[in-house]
């Protein structure tokens, strides 16, 4: 199951990863100023997803005080159409609990803004036990999607979480300031 998601999702995957910010915090040219106002999006997206998927309090508590480390609120919360069904639920939670491993990675990154600093960017490293929630989830997808109508609900459910975050991020253009 989780091979055919990366495989469906992994296009939109890469554009993000190709998003304007996204491309110029890996590169370690975005600015503070760009890298709160894409704290701001993404605080929104998360925000907005916790309506429809269990995001664990610590994690948002960690978003909450890194916007309020960096003086900006979350840009206004969308709202989402959710997963209608418990099977779609679980690829939009592929999607919010797997992107605690890349924001590990955009937590390194951002060692050029912040040094040894870590207020403003916890929100990334993650929470303790998310390594035994993401395993559970997976364990959960295997074995929901061993049947081929829940399997391609589930990557319907990634596909659409995916493209509600793409909606905010995707395009938006760095701050240079």
């Amino acid at each position: 199951m989780r091979v055919a998601l990366r495989n469906a999702t992994g296009p939109v995957h890469e554009r993000l990863h190709r998003a304007p910010s996204f491309a110029a915090l890996a590169r370690g040219e975005l600015a503070l100023a760009g890298y709160a106002e894409l704290l701001g999006r993404l605080g929104a997206c998360y925000i907005a997803a916790s309506e429809h998927v269990p995001i664990t309090p610590a994690r948002l508590a960690l978003l909450h005080d890194d916007l309020a480390a960096l003086g900006v609120p979350p840009a206004p919360a969308p709202r989402l159409a959710g997963p209608r069904t418990a099977t779609a639920r679980l690829g939009w939670r592929y999607v919010i609990d797997g992107s605690i491993f890349g924001g590990r990675v955009i937590h390194r990154q951002l060692d050029y803004l912040f040094g040894q600093a870590e207020r403003g960017r916890r929100f990334f490293r993650g929470t303790p036990g998310a390594a035994q929630d993401w395993q559970r989830l997976c364990a959960g997808l295997e074995r929901a999607g061993s049947e081929p109508e829940a399997r391609d609900e589930i990557i319907a459910g990634a596909l659409a979480a995916f493209s509600a975050f793409e909606a905010l991020i995707g395009q938006a253009e760095p701050v240079d300031a």
